[in-house]
This record gives structure tokens, sequence and C-alpha cells, in this order.
């Protein structure tokens, strides 16, 4: 099954009108298509044309080795070197020194690209998965930029986190009437909702999934965005 899965996938791709050039399918073809998942060794060139990763680089007036340079306040480059060790501590990439100095730059790159956003963690982990699947850093920053800005999650990490409020309010809402038992429960012991699962939004359940899910849920996530209405 994944063997003709990819087959076909990679018939579709040799009909694209540009070479990596996905968004130029129909929207419902496309959709099909990630939902099903996307191969692995595809998954980099699918990423980087759904999010518009090269137009975002493109009308940049800074490269990104301007913005690893750029200087921090000493509590966000604190907060981005704590964060290192903690991040997915058993993945052979961030086991290494120069696994560790490529999430930094990521890192301290968008916190110099976005200085409303700055740094926030949860945002370590993002950039992981970005550094793993597509394999450089640059691609990487690019792609954690044009991801933010496509999903309209900047109020995630910055305005006293009110875009993650709102969205666990929408949350809640859904559970009372999907499931009033488990949504009553949690009120009659005091529980609070965002806390259980404000790490799955601000990480984009890159934490909370095992990382092969995890991508699956991104493949379809960076096409269609996050679902905040029914």
């Amino acid at each position: 099954f994944r063997s003709r899965r990819r087959r076909r996938f990679e018939a579709r791709r040799q009909r694209l009108g540009q070479h990596g050039d996905w968004t130029s399918l129909p929207e419902p073809v496309l959709k099909k298509l990630l939902r099903k998942g996307v191969p692995f060794q595809h998954r980099p060139e699918v990423w980087w044309s759904v999010l518009g990763c090269e137009v975002l680089r493109q009308r940049s007036p800074t490269a990104y080795t301007a913005h690893v340079a750029g200087s921090l306040s000493p509590q966000t480059a604190d907060e981005i070197e704590r964060d290192l060790q903690r991040t997915f501590p058993s993945h052979s990439t961030f086991c290494a020194a120069a696994g560790r100095a490529k999430l930094r730059n990521v890192l301290r790159g968008y916190a110099c690209y976005n200085p409303r956003v700055k740094y926030c963690q949860g945002m370590n982990f993002i950039a992981a998965m970005l550094l793993v699947v597509l394999g450089d850093e640059e691609r990487a920053f690019w792609a954690l930029a044009a991801a933010i800005e496509r999903l309209g999650v900047e109020g995630y990490y910055c305005d006293s986190m009110k875009l993650l409020r709102a969205d666990v309010r929408v949350l809640e809402g859904l559970l009372a009437r999907k499931c009033p038992r488990v949504s009553r429960a949690f009120r009659e012991n005091d529980v609070e909702l965002i806390s259980i699962v404000s790490e799955w939004y601000i990480t984009w359940f890159s934490k909370c999934l095992p990382p092969l899910t995890t991508v699956r849920v991104w493949d379809t996530l960076f096409l269609e965005g996050f679902k905040r209405s029914e």
C-alpha cells in the first residue's frame, strides 16, 4: 500500500507545471493528496511549497545570516539557551552539539526576524521538527517564519497568549457539547483545560504525538490551517 501510494504521488509530481510547485494543483486535489500523507523523501519539497517559504525568503530585505547575527536581549538569549537542552534530548540530532547549534541559530534568527514574538517556550520543538524534516537550518528558519505567518498563530506566543486562550475557550465549548460528562467532571474537580492542552497548541502537537504522527498532522495543517470554527 505504501509503495503504491508513493508511486502515485511521484506520478503526480512529474505532472506539476513547475518543479516543486505543489500549490499549482487545485486545492481539493492537493488537500486529498496531503491528507493521505506525503512520502518522507518529498516532504521537504511539499512543505516548502505549501508554506510559501521561497516567496517569503525572496521578499525579505534581510538574509538569514543577518537575522542569526542580530542582537537579542539577555533574557531572550538565556531562554533559548535553557530550552536547547530540553528539546528532544534523546534524538540523535539534538544529542550532538552541532545539532543544538543549528537549533540555536534558527531560534535566535527568528527572534530577531520577528521582534513582536521574539521567542516563546514551545517554539523550540517546532523548529526542531522542521530541522529534522528539512535537513537545513536556513530552510527550517524560513519554514518556521512562513508557518507562523500562514497559520496566524502569533497570538499564541505574544500579547499574553490571547489567541491561545481564545482557542481553548472554543475547545471548552466543543467539549461541553460533544463530551458533556468529561466537561462536567473537569468543572466539578476544578480542572483547568488550558493547563492540559496549552502545550498541544503552542508546539503544534509535536510534543504530545509520536514524530511520525506529528508530520502527518503537519502535512494537512500547513495547507488547511487550524480549524477555529465548525
